[in-house]
């Protein structure tokens, strides 16, 4: 048994009002509360407690031990109690990445929702059409559309992302109407300066 449990025995002892109840209370022999008392007392080298026919009466060691290490306790469980309730409570920094584009449309406005549902979060928000990478940029999500490489991330389809090729009326009288997608390598053409599924 470790020191904290040896506390909140001895603890267990005084609240009770002796050895029997206490050994009641938490369902173990008394012969066993009596043999992990003794230990400690030989580990403190200092008798907690005065054992009589009558039953047991706390030394002024023993009392002292236990006004102190009561407070230790209660301290303990109090923290224990606060991270068990923290943990249940999302909280601390979500680093996103997302594209400039849909950042901005959809990324953001839910963020927004997000964070006000939960207060605890701080959202770390970049909005880059560059891709990112996420382990040396320590991003905890990236937001990116097309096809996810050979990789042992994590992909969830979020949307369907639709694209559209446009033309104004005055360019397409000049150039002609495209038929099909292999009239436009006759066409000039606005395509992404970095690497995109999307040029393909």
């Amino acid at each position: 048994m470790d020191q904290h449990s040896d506390m909140e025995l001895f603890i267990t002892i005084i609240d009770a009002g002796g050895i029997s109840a206490a050994a009641r209370q938490l369902g173990i022999t008394h012969s066993a509360i009596s043999k992990r008392i003794s230990r400690l007392e030989h580990r403190l080298k200092c008798q907690l407690l005065v054992r009589t026919t009558r039953g047991i009466t706390a030394t002024e060691a023993g009392l002292r031990y236990y006004g102190e290490t009561k407070t230790i306790v209660e301290q303990i469980r109090l923290i224990e109690s606060d991270m068990m309730n923290e943990s249940k409570i999302p909280h601390g920094t979500l680093k996103v990445s997302a594209s400039n584009a849909f950042g901005r449309l959809r990324i953001v406005p839910a963020t927004i929702e997000f964070m006000k549902k939960n207060p605890a979060v701080n959202v770390d928000l970049t909005l880059t059409d560059k891709i990112v990478d996420l382990e040396k940029d320590r991003f905890d999500v990236a937001i990116r559309s097309g096809t996810l490489g050979d990789s042992s991330l994590i992909a969830r389809k979020l949307t369907a992302n639709e694209r559209i090729i446009c033309a104004s009326p005055e360019y397409l009288s000049k150039a002609g109407l495209p038929q099909n997608v292999d009239d436009l390598k006759k066409h000039h053409c606005l395509n992404l300066n970095f690497p995109s599924s999307f040029d393909t």
